[in-house]
């Protein structure tokens, strides 16, 4: 079943709210590097004692993970997109969309992002399908980032409530995925007017069509992102003075609820400012330079990861017939 999305409005009304949520998104930053700052001012002596201390070689093998763990994510999203119904395209060819996208993603914004891929990938799919592939993607990175995240919180309370809270996000994840591949639930979606119902749908129909071995290969791929995101975590906590390697396990499950706070802050380009706003906020047992430590060691090695695989794929742009990998 193939549902259509009304075509997009680019008026002056469009553009006028357009230019609003970039003076918002803009304005939520500025404030909130500004608090963290505030925050962090007292720390800069003892920061730059620990800076001068770092281990190179432990940070820079941080560095490496954190681009293996980028990696991983894109490898998730190549089924997602085969599901989706874009094809035509191959590997590096959707290689240069992904990574110029999470390039866009750090500033102007993940709209953006998702625009270019639309454009770029224009003759391989539909926007409904690029609109699809990308909210199924986002949405699977979000729930298991984020159930990866409490489990390792919760281990402070026991290593039983932590394995409690990991299996029953899995049953979560399986029985909701059941609910989602029902006709009923497609029917209940489609049948509700509107462009969000009917983005809503699309990815539900997405779902709806996977195949076990797709969808089995995305969920890994997201699965050895993290297990390369909290090693190489692991390593940047162990390169500084009075960290070890648990303090990064813990420190990441944290930023992970942080870096959730700045992505559903949507006006705000990579959730710059609000991330680091909520990081410090929710680390408070940790030392203050420290924290800054990493959180500006995580929002680098973000960066750093898809600059490096976006130069990487930057000559491979689509053209009008792709060539298919086999």
């Amino acid at each position: 079943m193939r549902i259509g999305l009304n075509q997009i409005d680019h008026g002056a009304n469009g553009r006028h709210s357009r230019r609003c949520r970039k003076a918002l998104g803009l304005m939520v930053s500025s404030v909130a590097m500004c608090w963290v700052g505030v925050l962090l001012w007292g720390t800069v002596p003892e920061l730059a004692r620990g800076l001068s201390q770092v281990n190179l070689k432990l940070l820079l093998l941080g560095f490496v993970l954190v681009a293996f763990a980028t990696g991983m994510v894109f490898e998730a999203f190549r089924p997602i997109v085969r599901i989706s119904g874009i094809s035509g395209l191959s590997s590096t060819q959707l290689g240069h969309l992904y990574f110029t996208a999470q390039l866009l993603r750090h500033l102007p914004g993940r709209v953006w992002g998702i625009g270019y891929q639309i454009a770029g990938g224009r003759f391989a799919g539909s926007v409904g399908s690029w609109l699809s592939a990308n909210v199924l993607h986002m949405s699977l990175a979000i729930y298991f980032a984020l159930l990866i995240a409490v489990s390792i919180i919760s281990y402070s309370k026991g290593l039983w409530l932590s394995v409690l809270t990991g299996s029953a996000g899995l049953l979560l994840f399986i029985a909701v995925l059941r609910i989602f591949r029902s006709r009923w639930f497609l029917s209940q979606a489609t049948n509700r007017g509107g462009r969000l119902a009917a983005i809503f749908g699309m990815v539900i129909d997405c779902a709806r069509r996977a195949g076990r071995r797709d969808l089995s290969h995305a969920v890994m791929a997201i699965g050895a992102s993290w297990i390369g995101m909290y090693t190489a975590w692991a390593f940047f906590a162990s390169a500084y003075p009075d960290l070890d390697a648990i303090d990064g396990l813990r420190l990441l499950a944290l930023y992970m609820i942080a870096w959730f706070a700045g992505y559903a802050s949507i006006v705000t380009p990579g959730g710059l400012g609000v991330r680091e706003v909520v990081f410090v906020s929710l680390a408070n047992e940790y030392g203050t330079d420290a924290v800054a430590y990493l959180a500006i060691v995580g929002r680098l090695s973000l960066l750093s990861g898809d600059f490096v695989l976006g130069l990487a794929f930057m000559p491979f742009a689509p053209m009008r017939k792709a060539p298919t990998d086999s």
